[in-house]
């Protein structure tokens, strides 16, 4: 097929595996889509403009035979081989010349790891090599998960994610006794596009271990502008010492104010050894010093830096530790800026020797700016062995607090609130609520220091409710009204989403139409 086209579309759709060979395009066609389910050539080179984003997509190579000129200030995206069959690139025998925008390129390398030079010219590109495969056990060299996590492929390089893996055969990789099998870590320090894929079943039991998760240790030191984003972990079973989470054990960005983790999520389990879930397997001494492990998170262990549109469903077991959280054990400052988790929730069941909350474990600043949590919500029930517990957080050491729910059941010896366990002199907490109803709590603050204010508990229905309650969380007035005054109404350009009388705040983030 060869096709011409001048400020024209060209779309080419078919059955599953394609109707359509190669595509040739003559001619220059501007602020427009191309797609093909083979390769994709153009003769004369490419001319973008206007506002919108660009997306040339095929199921082969993308071939530019003269220049690429971006003058769009949209982003342009080549994305090559989006099959993810390991075989398409993107070639140039003219050069790239951008004067605004940006372009992102999504392909196979020569080698897996090391990124081609693919253009010559001015202006420069994104470039993300395709992961295709979960590869073996000790595979080093094929474009796979398990080559990044041998070392085979160097970890500050930038990846993306071409299809779902299924990782459910790491469960049978480097067996060494009870200390050691599953999945090794990644550690990382580059950019992870997910594209919007799942990595289901990933195995890790390292119970002796640091840092453990898909991604271990995450430090983006002289990395700007680095994240990790579009990706979901399902299922997983991860067990390790301190900082662990499915998603990522330790993520500690250095002095880089641009780094983040966005729209990602995980379900599964996340515990400090394999005995168990239910709160029957563990049996100890109220009274004993646990073992000194901490940060353990359904998404995240330790982080700080800034954490967006995510969310976590993980029943997180950690009777002996810490710091646990359903999303993030431990979360604070890097010393020179203020990370942020916001627009994120977290659904699963924590337990903990101390400092447990459903959303996060503690915020464990000292000295710096404040790490904030806003916008953002816990419905798992929090049971700690010790001392503070919070339905949302539980402790604060500095940090601030804003615009959040928890409905979850709080239980703890010490320091036990329906929103917060501990919050201490540095702590800030406000327009915020908690069910008293479902967390068994007539207290927003088990223990206060800091400051808190306008946070008010109440139940579904704000009637007759349980331990004191007063305000009806299925309200949407109870939030928009002032003095709490959420953006909240019933459609997706809302922050918050709510439906009175039948449901309590979700973010317009995770609403559609079908919920």
């Amino acid at each position: 097929l060869t096709l011409y086209a001048e400020n024209g579309v060209i779309t080419l759709t078919g059955s599953a595996g394609g109707n359509f060979g190669s595509v040739t395009a003559f001619g220059s066609i501007n602020a427009k889509t191309a797609t093909a389910a083979k390769n994709i050539s153009f003769n004369n080179g490419l001319s973008l403009t206007g506002t919108a984003d660009n997306f040339i997509s095929a199921g082969g190579t993308i071939a530019f035979i003269n220049n690429l000129n971006q003058s769009s200030t949209g982003k342009i995206y080549l994305i090559a081989d989006n099959t993810g069959t390991g075989t398409g690139t993107v070639t140039f025998t003219g050069g790239i010349i951008i004067s605004t925008g940006a372009i992102d390129i999504y392909y196979n390398p020569n080698t897996f790891g090391v990124q081609d030079t693919i253009y010559s010219g001015s202006g420069a590109a994104t470039k993300y090599m395709w992961i295709v495969m979960l590869g073996g056990a000790s595979d080093t060299t094929t474009r796979s998960l398990a080559s990044l996590s041998n070392g085979g492929a160097s970890g500050s390089e930038n990846y993306a994610l071409a299809k779902d893996i299924d990782a459910a055969a790491t469960v049978g990789w480097n067996f060494n006794s009870q200390y050691f099998n599953g999945f090794i870590p990644i550690n990382f320090s580059g950019k992870f596009d997910g594209m919007g894929h799942v990595i289901s079943n990933l195995y890790i039991n390292r119970p002796v271990n640091f840092a453990n998760g898909l991604f271990g240790s995450v430090s983006f030191f002289g990395m700007p502008n680095s994240f990790i984003r579009n990706v979901g972990v399902v299922n997983a079973n991860i067990t390790g010492n301190s900082s662990t989470g499915a998603l990522i054990g330790s993520l500690f960005p250095y002095n880089n104010l641009t780094v983040s983790v966005y729209n990602v999520f995980s379900t599964g389990v996340v515990s400090i050894s394999n005995i168990g879930t239910g709160s029957s397997s563990w049996v100890g001494d109220i009274n004993s010093t646990p073992a000194a492990t901490i940060s353990y998170g359904g998404l995240i262990g330790f982080s700080a830096a800034s954490i967006s549109d995510s969310w976590s469903s993980v029943t997180v077991y950690a009777p002996t530790a810490n710091n646990v959280g359903g999303l993030v054990g431990e979360f604070r400052n890097n010393n020179s800026f203020a990370p942020v988790i916001s627009n994120s929730y977290s659904t699963g069941n924590v337990m903990a020797w101390g400092n447990a909350g459903g959303l996060v474990g503690a915020m464990t600043d000292t000295t710096g700016l404040d790490a904030q949590i806003t916008n953002s919500y816990s419905t798992g029930n929090v049971n700690v062995i010790y001392n503070n517990a919070g339905g949302l957080v539980g402790q604060i050491v500095r940090g601030t607090i804003t615009k959040t729910y928890s409905t979850g059941s709080v239980a703890g010896r010490v320091n036990v609130g329906g929103l917060i366990g501990q919050n201490q002199a540095n702590g800030s907490v406000s327009i915020s609520f908690f069910d008293t109803e479902t967390s068994g709590r007539s207290t927003a603050v088990g223990s206060n220091a800091g400051t808190v204010t306008n946070v008010t508990g109440g139940c579904y229905t704000g009637s007759s409710c349980a331990n004191g309650g007063t305000a009806n969380l299925s309200a949407s007035a109870t939030f928009s009204n002032s003095p709490y005054s959420w953006d909240i109404g019933t459609t997706t350009s809302n922050t918050w989403v709510i439906f009175a009388g039948k449901t309590r705040p979700m973010l317009g983030t995770e609403y559609t139409s079908n919920s």
